[in-house]
């Protein structure tokens, strides 16, 4: 699982290495952030995910991206997906680095269908950027995913994923104030999930990519950070063996 941005410009490149890592890995189910449509039509990521067999796509809008775009986070699936009402964060953050209190950050969500008697619930969620004029609005949000997560069915198992813009050592993080309760994975300080060479504080955002499951119901089987040009962030790949 990763993190994407669709621009136009990217767009082709990006659609390959995408397709590269589907090819090497097979996971059932994606999750990226950043994902950008028209104002009225699908992703065009939507259309090329399907083609290569995640053909149940759930898509949800955080806000707009300049003039042309809107910006949210998705899940792709090869099983069937049920939409479940997103996970309002807080503000926006516009193009422009503005934060916009019209408009509202959302974590996707869906329930996948592994067999007639097995679901997971999928979470895709990308928090506020942690940098001092957005500190509180960052805490805002992830205060909604950790109150999201409290009032789930303690039998639903779920896997929480995406670009929670904090390092594991963030005094506040999400992983350290839940690493009794959940299990959680993200990049190591000799693989990070953060592209080097990016913008200055790339050291410091190292490992913001996570993905986090209920540890009592799904025990994981396996875990790697993909060395991918996908993105300025790296791919996250997390498997799963779940309680019958």
């Amino acid at each position: 699982m990763g993190n994407q941005m669709g621009d136009d410009d990217l767009f082709v490149g990006l659609c390959d290495n995408l397709k590269n890592i589907i090819d090497t890995h097979n996971p059932d189910a994606i999750a990226l952030n950043e994902v950008l449509a028209n104002h009225t039509t699908h992703p065009k990521l939507e259309g090329v995910l399907k083609t290569l067999g995640y053909k149940h796509v759930v898509f949800v809008r955080s806000g707009s991206w300049g003039k042309d775009y809107d910006i949210g986070n998705l899940i792709a699936s090869k099983k069937p997906l049920r939409q479940l009402e997103p996970v309002i964060l807080g503000a926006h953050l516009t193009e422009d680095d503005g934060l916009d209190y019209s408009q509202q950050d959302k974590a996707a969500v869906a329930e996948i269908k592994i067999n007639t008697d097995v679901a997971v619930l999928i979470i895709s969620a990308h928090l506020m950027r942690l940098r001092t004029n957005e500190l509180l609005e960052h805490m805002r949000h992830q205060k909604k995913v950790i109150n999201y997560l409290k009032q789930l069915d303690d039998k639903l198992p779920f896997v929480l994923c995406g670009d929670f813009n904090e390092p594991n050592l963030f005094p506040l993080s999400f992983t350290l104030k839940n690493f009794w309760k959940y299990g959680h994975k993200s990049g190591s300080v000799l693989r990070p999930s953060w592209q080097p060479g990016g913008n200055a504080d790339s050291v410091f955002r190292a490992n913001p990519d996570k993905v986090v499951w209920n540890k009592q119901l799904l025990h994981l089987q396996g875990f790697q950070v993909v060395e991918s040009s996908a993105s300025d962030h790296k791919p996250l790949i997390a498997t799963f063996g779940i309680e019958a």
